[in-house]
């Protein structure tokens, strides 16, 4: 006997994730207020947002002003299926949520989501008769962080990143040295003939200068705020010598906080000051900013410095690690560096040119989706997924094979040894097996992915999940 909703719970429901949206918008603001009316609190969300850049800015507030000191945070059915329960009586916390909907498109002009829908109207979508379209909307979803829950703490630097002793800040600087000569930043340590300046940007010749008289925390310190400068291409865009500065103490502490380095007083009051110039900037324009269109400019800036971080916070703690462990970059046979991967969909693995070939894919499970999405006409081509290694520069170096038809040979990867020397490309073909094997796709063969686990000590920030 099937159970039937009544109009009257229905529109309870309604009403009560009409509340939770309010109160989450409610919460944004309160963040938003928090720090734009005491720019000291800027440095504490930013550190608490290094932990939670994968998402979005607005979940990141959410987190934050509903548990500011959450570490990991994902669904209830999430940490069931870790095998980790969340324990009794402890309250979720209410984050943003994207679903995908169908809204009926009736022949008025009108529209109703499918869900609202009388019988006739759903009977007249499901039969052709109604025009529907599928649109993104967001709802309020709940999540739990690991400290409510019995996931074992010796266990906890699998999901999220420990940081690092004050003893390896100098290999961390080396790292990111690294980082910056692999998108062509080169950087120089130079007698400044001063104390007080500690170093530069330079974007006439993309290069970092640092005072040879730094010590390896304030090296570190200064190198991490010389690369916002670079990675938001300051010197390319017209804007002024106050937001430069604060978007870069933006980078810099979200990258410091992100490898559990300690913020000094002297880098939050830096961040402080460039926002109050910043503020002042915007107070002063010709159309002074009302108090909401600051927040909103604000928060840009924020966002933005969020995505730029997300977008090479893999490729960085590739080098990171690399540096603390001393391993090297993989590189190729005439011992070129590889320094990105992708994966690439061939039509016709065997002969590509026979079909189309799809670069550039940065998921598997887009990968996967543009593999199954090949035309019923193209399939007896026998098409296949490969991972490619770049240089810098955008040549390729290394192609591996990985996906052939609907099965995956794991013994062809011990062929390519750079699946095993380099922690990005083993972590890719890895999600990319996973992934098929979800669907179905035949394996054989044995490859033992070792550092998938050791990737933990910097990568565990990048696992977060939300539902």
């Amino acid at each position: 006997m099937s159970y039937k909703v009544s109009e009257n719970k229905k529109a309870q429901w309604k009403e009560q994730a009409k509340e939770n949206q309010n109160r989450a918008r409610e919460l944004i603001l309160s963040v938003s207020k928090s720090y734009t009316e005491n720019p000291e609190k800027m440095a504490e969300v930013l550190e608490f947002a290094s932990r939670f850049y994968q998402y979005s800015l607005h979940n990141m507030q959410l987190i934050y002003a509903q548990n500011d000191h959450a570490a990991f945070v994902q669904s209830f059915d999430a940490w069931k299926k870790m095998d980790a329960h969340v324990k009794k009586d402890e309250k979720g916390m209410k984050i943003w949520v994207p679903v995908k909907l169908t809204i009926l498109i009736l022949s008025d002009g009108q529209t109703v989501p499918l869900s609202e829908a009388s019988e006739e109207q759903k009977k007249g979508y499901y039969n052709g008769y109604i025009e529907g379209k599928k649109v993104l909307r967001f709802k309020i979803g709940t999540v739990f962080d690991i400290a409510q829950t019995d996931f074992p703490k010796e266990r906890y630097p699998e999901l999220y990143s420990m940081g690092y002793s004050s003893a390896e800040h100098a290999q961390i600087v080396e790292g990111l040295i690294k980082f910056c000569e692999s998108l062509g930043c080169n950087v120089f340590t130079r007698d400044l003939s001063t104390i007080t300046g500690r170093g530069y940007y330079q974007p006439s010749s993309n290069q970092i200068v640092l005072n040879s008289l730094l010590e390896d925390t304030q090296r570190l310190s200064t190198l991490s705020h010389e690369i916002g400068h670079m990675l938001e291409q300051h010197g390319k865009r017209e804007i002024s010598s106050a937001q430069k500065e604060f978007e870069a103490d933006c980078i810099s502490i979200l990258i410091q906080s992100h490898y559990g380095i300690e913020l000094t007083d002297s880098r939050k009051g830096h961040l402080a000051e460039h926002y109050k110039l910043f503020e002042r900037e915007m107070a002063g324009s010709d159309t002074p900013l009302s108090q909401e269109d600051k927040i909103k400019h604000v928060e840009d800036v924020l966002d933005a410095s969020m995505k730029v971080f997300r977008q090479y916070a893999d490729q960085m703690d590739e080098y990171v690690k690399n540096a603390i462990e001393n391993r090297p970059i993989a590189v190729d046979f005439s011992n070129k560096p590889i320094l990105s991967f992708s994966f690439e969909v061939n039509e016709c693995a065997e002969f590509p040119s026979m079909g189309n070939t799809y670069s550039n894919i940065m998921s598997a499970q887009e990968a996967l989706k543009i593999f199954e999405n090949i035309p019923d006409y193209k399939k007896n081509f026998v098409g296949g997924i490969n991972l490619v290694g770049k240089t810098s520069s955008g040549e390729q170096l290394e192609t591996v094979p990985i996906v052939n038809g609907r099965s995956i040979d794991l013994d062809m990867l011990h062929y390519y040894p750079v699946v095993k020397e380099n922690l990005q490309a083993e972590k890719m073909v890895k999600e990319l097996v996973d992934e098929a094997r979800k669907k179905n796709y035949s394996t054989y063969g044995k490859y033992d992915f070792a550092n998938s686990a050791s990737e933990n000590l910097v990568a565990g920030n990048r696992r977060r999940r939300a539902m």
